[in-house]
């Protein structure tokens, strides 16, 4: 640090503590809030910076990334208002740190390349940087890397978005990883020394933020799309469950529908939203309502239709209850800012929260990106006076019963302060505190709060437990119990097989799923059978679990030879998808033999839809079972339910059955859902040429219709809306072509169909002078620009010519971009030249680099061509 910044930073940092002293500000007034609770900002930028990722210390002191480095942030007058900070982790990149932890002597920050590792925290003087654990990650970026936590394990916990370049095995060092090829966004178990890493859980878009509940189960709000917004594929935001081995089904363009047996369906949907960082909370400031809930921060959210904000963020909360061998959410929002909301010196409150943590005393912080730092707290009555953020401990109590009511409950214990808490404890309570808390586990003299406690405060040790512990609790009565015995046994990697072979056979689902996910660590040859059993579970989670800790055993089709049940079947064939290798085509056509000689009345109808999407290839390859397949299909087609019918759409256009036409063209018509529409227009467009006319004239007669409405206003829709429905009229162009110029009259050439005709007639040599006619008769210079970017492929002289004239009389400046754009993809002509120069000048950067690429190609003659101009 030079010293001239040191005298800023000390001369900075005392005049803020003199000008904030006393100065707690309420603005309860300004915010939506449930009754008693109250917001006040706790420190500006000055002292935040850029107010990325938040942390606490085991001192329960703040940290913050401030866009580059790590602030220690301090309140030395104690009157609840930051008023100094320190950097102590300097140079972590642009926009972040977006993770930090505090454990032991170690901060380990997302930054720089990847996840940094510094030494030295607890003996209070500068840090030393240890260097990166694991490759290289892509940091700073909205879809990079993100939170890290500490696990009940003591392991880190880490997820990253689909931008951060943690695909397939770049990050993975265990062979007995859960998830063998990590791709999109991800969650890795890590070794404290950062040595080992495993993927855990894999398939989410872009959650900046993972939490771990009281079972350590861990959970992501995750962000949608939403340029797709209006798409059949677009997916809403939600709330996952990173289920060891799971697959959260985000593609590269799309998602794959919560449906597919292939993938797991969220926790819940909740709509648009803009997620980043969230905390589960496990303290006592706040209502018992909120124990354990799950509290997200959702940044401020996009219009779809021009990707620029449109509204302040929220802090919501998640409430979240046990279904089957998963769980069930519902959402509040804790804290938004009412409609023009403005702070004590009347700016405005745009509330664009970024990360949320729990202080020590349980109020919550929360970050304001580039606006500091927000305090909420709950305080139903009396004068508004902010509690203590970081409350003593109190004394230590004496005898060892007391002791181990302490440490049972210890408020938020994943953090720092209450781990270091729970080692005095420790010291205090001397040898036998590990069996003490056994004793609290098995005895049941404890409620199931204080049990799991318990088993949680052991969990740190799972290499060392005794095994006669583990399987006392696999027996114990309580399915909650049994679950976390399954968990630490698959932990270990050893010792578990009877005891988890039992399990996965459980009546409770719970105990089932987390047999299951141990079973993807132990690879034991005696669990094949039991987890190929476990396909036709009646717990959907289990069934994909089970079909992926499954692909973690090579010698898995010895077990399969006389398995006719198509459930199972179909889940078989996608083990090779998860490997990373080809499908088995003799197991793949035993699965379809299965399915398509299965009474329609016992087969599940979506996973047999999904396996003759996912083997198309390798099935229509087989001439002999494609009149079967098109049979299928067409059985009981439109299904009733919802969910079948648009997977029937699907497949009738991508198998190609021309015996669907009629009742697709009639779907088409009939159906009231705009999306639905899409899709079903999607699939006609696959659909070969050559159709009866009355079928050809009725679709054409509807897409006539779509010049206005739903289909032509791009208002409500993601930005890529348009492209996608354009794709889909210009593949039905180009069998259907005469159908539409036929009814040339009708159509309007600013609408998506018109513009589609445009580009499929700009093709064609012989119709350039029609659409020469139909650009000049654009109305304004909207419409011109519109149907030049439909132009886009058209070159002749005589076009030239136009444009050319054009750009001499044309005051738009939107529109002379666009002209001078066609004109840079023209043949070199000395006659473009003046008019490309001309583009160098224009607003527009992308007009600018096309110009000076054009006139790049020019270069070998322009000297003499200009000159000649001249």
């Amino acid at each position: 640090m030079s010293h001239r910044f040191l005298f800023r930073l000390l001369f900075f940092s005392a005049a803020v503590a003199f000008g904030q002293v006393g100065k707690v500000e309420d603005l309860t007034d300004q915010f939506e809030m449930p009754a008693g609770f109250h917001i006040y900002r706790a420190a500006g930028p000055d002292l935040t910076g850029g107010s990325y990722d938040l942390a606490f210390d085991g001192e329960g002191r703040l940290l913050v990334g401030d866009g580059n480095a790590v602030r220690r942030l301090a309140d030395t007058n104690s009157d609840g208002v930051f008023d100094r900070f320190d950097v102590i982790a300097p140079k972590l990149g642009w926009r972040g740190p977006q993770g930090l932890l505090v454990q032991g002597d170690r901060l380990y920050a997302v930054g720089g390349d990847g996840i940094q590792m510094f030494k030295g925290y607890r003996n209070g003087g500068e840090l030393v940087h240890e260097g990166r654990i694991g490759n290289v990650l892509r940091t700073g970026g909205d879809h990079d890397s993100h939170t890290l936590l500490r696990g009940h394990d003591g392991y880190i916990y880490f997820v990253c978005g689909d931008g951060a370049g943690s695909t397939n095995r770049q990050h993975i060092t265990e062979t007995n990883s859960p998830i063998q090829f990590a791709r999109n966004a991800s969650v890795f178990r890590i070794s404290p020394d950062g040595s080992r890493w495993q993927c855990i859980s894999t398939g989410g878009r872009n959650p900046p933020n993972l939490g771990m509940n009281y079972l350590g189960e861990l959970f992501s709000f995750d962000s949608d799309m939403e340029w797709h917004v209006g798409l059949p594929w677009w997916r809403p935001v939600r709330l996952n469950h990173w289920a060891i081995g799971g697959d959260q089904g985000w593609q590269e363009v799309g998602a794959y529908p919560s449906y597919y047996f292939d993938n797991l369906p969220p926790v819940l949907e909740v709509g648009r939203g803009s997620p980043t960082w969230g905390v589960f909370y496990e303290h006592q400031q706040l209502p018992r309502k909120f124990r354990d809930a799950y509290l997200v921060c959702d940044y401020r959210w996009k219009r779809e239709s021009n990707d620029e904000y449109n509204t302040t963020g929220r802090l919501v909360v998640f409430f979240l209850e046990r279904e089957g061998a998963g769980w069930k959410a519902s959402m509040e929002v804790l804290a938004r800012p009412k409609p023009n909301a403005r702070d004590a010196n009347g700016k405005l409150i745009n509330f664009a929260l970024v990360d949320v943590e729990v202080a020590p005393d349980g109020s919550l912080l929360l970050s304001d990106h580039n606006q500091g730092i927000w305090r909420i707290y709950y305080q139903p009555q009396g004068p508004l006076v902010p509690p203590a953020l970081v409350p003593s401990w109190g004394a230590m109590p004496a005898g060892k019963k007391d002791l181990v009511e302490l440490i049972l409950n210890l408020p938020q214990p994943g953090s720092e302060r209450t781990r270091l808490r729970e080692e005095e404890v420790s010291r205090a309570f001397g040898n036998g505190l590990d069996e003490a808390l056994q004793r609290v586990v098995l005895t049941g003299g404890y409620d199931m709060q204080r049990r799991l406690r318990a088993v949680r405060l052991l969990a740190g040790k799972f290499e060392s437990l005794p095994v006669s512990f583990l399987e006392s609790v696999a027996e114990l009565p309580e399915p909650e119990l049994r679950g976390q015995a399954a968990w630490l046994m698959g932990l270990r990697e050893r010792d578990g097989a009877g005891p988890l072979l039992k399990m996965q056979e459980d009546v409770s689902p719970v105990v089932r799923r987390k047999a299951v996910e141990a079973l993807a660590r132990l690879h034991l040859p005696e669990a094949r059978e039991a987890l190929i059993r476990r396909l036709g579970d009646e717990d959907r989670l289990i069934r994909y679990l089970a079909l992926n800790a499954l692909s973690q055993y090579p010698e898995w089709s010895e077990n399969v030879k006389e398995t006719e049940d198509p459930t199972v079947l179909m889940r078989l064939a996608v083990i090779a998808r998860l490997r990373h290798e080809l499908p088995d085509t003799n197991l793949v056509l035993k699965g379809a033999a299965s399915v398509l000689r299965s009474d329609p009345s016992k087969l599940p109808g979506l996973d047999a839809l999904r396996f003759l999407g996912l083997f198309q290839e390798i099935l229509q390859a087989q001439k002999n079972l494609t009149p079967r397949i098109e049979a299928f299909l067409l059985r009981d087609f439109p299904a009733a339910e919802s969910r079948e019918r648009h997977e029937q759409v699907r497949l009738l256009g991508e198998y190609g059955v021309m015996a669907a036409l009629p009742k697709l063209v009639t779907a088409l018509e009939s159906e009231s859902e705009k999306v639905e529409q899409f899709h079903i227009a999607q699939a006609l467009s696959r659909l070969p040429g050559n159709w009866p006319a009355e079928h050809e004239e009725r679709v054409v007669r509807w897409l006539l219709g779509t010049q206005r409405g739903w289909f032509s206003d791009f208002s409500s829709k993601g930005v890529e809306f348009g492209s996608f429905w354009g794709t889909v009229l210009s593949d039905f162009l180009r069998s259907h072509e005469k159908a539409i110029l036929n009814q040339i009259s009708q159509i309007q050439f600013t609408s998506p169909l018109g513009l589609a005709v445009l580009g499929r007639l700009a093709q064609s040599p012989g119709e350039q002078e029609r659409v020469m006619r139909i650009y000049r008769s654009a109305a304004n210079a909207s419409a011109g620009v519109q149907m030049l970017r439909a132009l886009g492929s058209m070159t002749s002289p005589a076009f030239a010519t136009l444009l050319r004239t054009e750009l001499q009389v044309q005051t738009n400046a939107e529109l002379q971009g666009a002209l001078i754009l066609h004109l840079a993809r023209q043949t070199s002509d000395p006659v473009n030249i003046p008019f490309l120069a001309a583009g160098l000048r224009h607003p527009d950067s992308a007009v600018v680099v096309a110009a000076s690429e054009s006139l790049d190609r020019h270069a070998p003659k322009l000297d003499r061509e200009l000159a000649s101009l001249l």
